[in-house]
């Protein structure tokens, strides 16, 4: 049991270049969240509040802002390696197109096979190893559960991507309404066609990185079927 009804760290200070750990007694909005700990960017941490070297919540919420600021750390590394490996600079990185269609894999893929290679991560990091054993460690021993308030890397854009997904599906729910019922028809089928061009473009460019072939080729089957229905609407 925590003391704390609520922690978050949601806040980078760029004087101090230290995250900020913030925490609610009560989680009300009259109350003003408190400073319990920072950590700088080599994972070091600061505690304010000496209460949370020992509370549970507080620790697991460290423990995940640690293992995040490092996986980011070491993703930078990994990127700069592949680049190096094959020639390429960095700086010409293109966000669509990569370098002429091959790119290093995201953060969340790097996160499920590079990051988890001790011999990989130890020759990226040479002495830096120790600290990736003691936050690998310390995580398979006591995995998250408040999964909701840690990883400040990643929170903003998971819920944009949250938000825009609940947008896209309200969408196509107005629009299939509009057409049973023949009201604004040609415009509501063709929103749909054109979020079903986004959602599938966007998965032919991440499966053309990987090199799925196949499910490549089906997507891009898909986005010209999607063109041709339309095309085929607006005649008839």
């Amino acid at each position: 049991m925590s003391i704390w009804k609520e922690i978050k760290c949601i806040h980078f200070h760029e004087e101090e270049q230290k995250w900020f750990v913030d925490a609610w007694l009560t989680g009300g909005d009259t109350e003003e969240g408190k400073v319990i700990a920072k950590l700088d960017l080599q994972c070091g941490v600061e505690y304010i509040d000496e209460r949370a070297k020992t509370d549970t919540y507080a620790q697991e919420i460290i423990e995940a802002i640690r293992f995040d600021i490092l996986a980011g750390r070491v993703y930078d590394l990994y990127i700069n390696d592949w680049c190096v490996s094959r020639g390429y600079d960095s700086n010409d990185y293109d966000v669509e197109h990569g370098f002429n269609g091959e790119s290093f894999v995201c953060f969340d893929e790097f996160l499920d096979a590079e990051f988890k290679d001790e011999e990989y991560v130890k020759r990226l990091l040479g002495d830096g190893i120790d600290l990736w054993l003691d936050i690998i460690n310390k995580q398979q021993r006591n995995p998250p559960v408040h999964t909701d308030k840690v990883n400040p890397k990643n929170t903003i854009k998971r819920k944009i991507k949250t938000s825009l997904g609940i947008i896209m599906v309200l969408t196509q729910i107005v629009c299939l309404i509009c057409i049973s019922m023949d009201f604004y028809r040609p415009i509501a089928f063709a929103v749909i066609v054109l979020m079903g061009t986004v959602v599938f473009t966007e998965s032919a460019v991440k499966n053309h990185r990987k090199k799925n072939k196949i499910v490549f080729v089906m997507d891009i089957a898909f986005i010209l079927f999607l063109f041709i229905s339309g095309i085929v609407y607006l005649i008839c």
